[in-house]
């Protein structure tokens, strides 16, 4: 009877979220946040709508009497196209190991816009500082060429903290950032260090791979220990631009991917590509003092 009905409403849903796709391109390209988001997080501010955080009930508690007030959780992404991937070739054709630019050019400002406007969100929410603050991504390969990244934390509102045009962000928890301020050590920010390496499989590391012994594959921990470095090296050159000292609680997460490549008519060897990232809160250089004071909380086989 009411078949008519059910018959249209999956084109207007379609056209409505079109049309909230391009409403927030539009709002991407101009630097501001989509209106429908910008709704939710002032009715967040305003109380209209429950604030929510990924504080644990023992840091929660701990937190109240420090004038630490949590305003809500922001998150914010980004999908990027990764363009035409360079190699490097050596004697006889054969690739070399090497940075891939694209990709990593890619992961640097895709990581930027997810974390200017997971900013954006806190500032909306009245926030001066995130804690908390995790990145996680979709690992980009050579089929697909998109990498997906998603930072996600919670916007505090802390009393003692110097005014500053933008949310400070940090990726300690929220006990671990007034214990800094505590120790008059101020997180300003947030460093990045990342690569996308292609290490080749020469014929010393097919050897290797085909032996009885145990044995330590030299080709790929040099490949490791070369990009390590350089990953390391650009998350202090970032805490340096910051401003900072140094950088507390760094981390980092590792990812190989295979690749395929043709030797002889039907013959392949398996070449890798090693993506390593690193972040970490960058420390402030200049002295900093807070009131707030900090208990310690004792986890007795609860959450933590």
């Amino acid at each position: 009877m009411f078949g008519f009905l059910f018959q249209k409403q999956p084109d207007a849903s379609k056209k409505s979220g079109q049309e909230r796709a391009q409403r927030t391109l539009e709002a991407f390209e101009q630097g501001t946040l989509p209106q429908d988001v910008a709704d939710r997080l002032n009715k967040t501010r305003l109380g209209n709508l429950p604030w929510t955080s990924d504080l644990s009930v023992n840091e929660w508690l701990a937190l109240r009497p420090f004038k630490l007030e949590p305003l809500g959780q922001v998150m914010g992404s980004s999908v990027f196209q990764v363009g035409f991937v360079t190699s490097q070739w050596g004697l006889g054709s054969i690739p070399m190991n090497h940075e891939l630019i694209a990709p990593t050019k890619a992961a640097y400002e895709g990581k930027r816009l997810a974390i200017l406007r997971l900013e954006e969100e806190a500032k909306q929410l009245g926030a001066n500082a995130v804690v908390g603050v995790r990145i996680a991504q979709k690992n980009w390969s050579d089929e697909d060429r998109v990498i997906e990244y998603v930072t996600y934390g919670t916007a505090v509102h802390v009393e003692s903290l110097p005014k500053n045009d933008r949310p400070l962000l940090a990726s300690v928890s929220g006990q671990d950032f007034v214990r800094l301020l505590q120790a008059d050590a101020l997180p300003i920010g947030i460093a990045l260090g990342t690569s996308y390496y292609y290490v080749v499989t020469g014929w010393r590391a097919m050897r290797q791979e085909m032996s009885y012994y145990n044995q330590e594959m030299d080709t790929f921990q040099e490949a490791v220990s070369t990009v390590r470095n350089l990953v390391r090296r650009r998350m202090k050159e970032e805490a340096v631009r910051l401003g900072g000292s140094g950088v507390i609680g760094a981390e980092f997460a590792l990812h190989v991917h295979e690749v395929p490549r043709e030797v002889a008519e039907n013959e392949s060897v398996n070449d890798h590509i090693i993506d390593l990232s690193m972040l970490g809160s960058v420390l402030s250089t200049t002295s900093f003092q807070s009131s707030a004071t900090v208990s310690m909380t004792v986890n007795l086989g609860g959450d933590s």
